[in-house]
């Protein structure tokens, strides 16, 4: 009997097979990133709507914190929930183009694995596959 690494046969890498392989590679990884950015982005679009949720307790007169880059400014609670609520917006839009082009890249990794996959079989272990 033969050990397994003789048993397979041997498929000739082409240089669109390699080029396939390092496209795969690079969408992993930009796939890696994107998800990385859209958990930060979730998260901080909830703790935008916390904070909303809590001004909007307030009377509309009283003073809040809110900030601006690095400094905090004093506003009203009608000022800042309103600011509340457009950063909300805007986050939210962030995170749909996210999911968008994440949706994106998870398709063309899906091709790519097929084919590669299709050619190679077993012979062939593509990393960064999700857990």
């Amino acid at each position: 009997m033969k050990p397994a690494a003789e048993e397979r046969p041997t498929v000739e890498v082409t240089r669109e097979d390699q080029d396939d392989i390092n496209a795969y590679a690079l969408l992993v990884q930009r796939r890696s990133e994107q998800v990385e950015a859209l958990a930060r982005m979730k998260n901080l679009l909830e703790l935008h709507s916390d904070a909303a949720d809590e001004v909007s307790l307030l009377d509309d007169d009283q003073v809040v914190q809110y900030v601006v880059g690095d400094v905090f400014l004093f506003t009203p609670a009608s000022g800042a929930a309103s600011k509340l609520e457009d950063k909300k917006a805007t986050l939210s839009a962030d995170v749909n183009k996210a999911s968008a082009a994440l949706a994106g890249v998870e398709g063309e990794v899906a091709r790519l694995k097929s084919k590669l996959y299709a050619k190679f079989g077993g012979s062939i272990q593509l990393e960064g596959e999700p857990e």
